[in-house]
């Protein structure tokens, strides 16, 4: 099965709604600044990310690049 968001091809238990867990937990992180544990770029449940910059350091401290 193929991700609806990047194409990536994944298996089927690894697959949410259509779409792959890095595109699942990028949306979350974009969405409440929070990783698919809801843990925040610290590792604090209760510390999500809350700028635009912090969302995107959080991004890329999860392995997202250009």
């Amino acid at each position: 099965m193929k991700c609806l968001v990047c194409n990536k091809n994944v298996g089927g238990n690894d697959v949410r709604m259509g779409v792959c867990w890095d595109c699942a937990e990028a949306e979350e992180i974009i969405a409440n600044g929070v990783d698919m544990y809801d843990k925040g770029p610290d590792g604090d449940v209760k510390k999500p990310a809350s700028t635009s910059m912090d969302k995107l350091r959080f991004l890329i401290k999860k392995g997202w690049k250009h």
